[in-house]
């Protein structure tokens, strides 16, 4: 369990830091006071994509626990990359379809992936709405 908790805060780390540097950070300064629907469309496109990227880094360490024997997952077929990435996917946005579910420690890094994609996609959603509400420099 130690170690399936290790590998989940440096997920955690990572995804936090890759989210700061490019959602927090980058996409603000990008828009600017720029509202027109392209920048805004490019932007949370831009924002799903970081999402996307925080989600394969989850499966990766799916995968990596696998590896090191900290559980397995419990499906009718074996798990290839993209039953990981599916897998990561559906739990970091904490859908949890439930087809397919770890067995041991990993049972530990999908609860501790699920609120932190809950808590990544919180801020995205701030700064989407920051955005969206900021009035522009010629509004009243």
């Amino acid at each position: 369990m130690t170690a399936a908790f290790l590998l989940s805060m440096v997920l955690v780390c990572a995804t936090t830091y890759l989210h700061t540097n490019l959602v927090m950070r980058r996409v603000p300064a990008w828009w600017k006071d720029d509202h027109r629907p392209l920048t805004v469309m490019l932007g949370v496109s831009a924002i799903v994509l970081v999402h996307v990227v925080e989600a394969g880094l989850y499966a990766a360490g799916f995968y990596a626990g696998s590896a090191m024997g900290l559980g397995s997952f419990v499906q009718e077929a074996g798990m290839g990359p993209s039953d990981y990435f599916y897998f990561s996917l559906v739990t970091y946005n904490t859908l949890g379809l439930g087809d397919m579910h770890p067995t041991g420690a990993l049972r530990m890094l999908a609860g501790v992936g699920a609120i932190n994609g809950f808590l990544l996609i919180s801020c995205s959603a701030s700064v989407v709405f920051r955005h969206m509400w900021t009035p522009t420099s010629g509004s009243q």
